[in-house]
């Protein structure tokens, strides 16, 4: 039997309110990237926050967040294919724009 445990994805600011809710569990049975589940994330909740998370064209990290695991910030060209495992917490935060 594959033991199942979660990832804990978290998002700050407005991207909670775009995704509906600032905290999500996910289930996994084995390490994996966390693009991928950022897009699994992205399109059952929808369009919106696809927007916000990833870049279409290349389909990476969108350059208007950040995106650290278990407290670390992960390199923007890196966190895609960077492995999650089960337990791990992720933290997606928006850039902050002034002017």
């Amino acid at each position: 039997m594959i033991a199942m445990s979660k990832v804990r994805i978290r998002f700050a600011g407005g991207l909670g309110r775009i995704a509906g809710q600032k905290e999500f569990e996910i289930t996994i049975s084995e390490d994996a990237p966390l693009g991928k589940l950022l897009i699994d994330l992205t399109e059952t909740i929808g369009c919106e926050l696809k927007e916000a998370l990833i870049e279409p064209r290349t389909n990476t990290l969108g350059s208007g967040v950040v995106v650290s695991v278990n407290g670390a910030i992960i390199a923007p060209n890196e966190a895609m294919k960077t492995i999650v495992k089960p337990g791990d917490h992720v933290l997606i935060i928006p850039f902050i724009e002034g002017g």
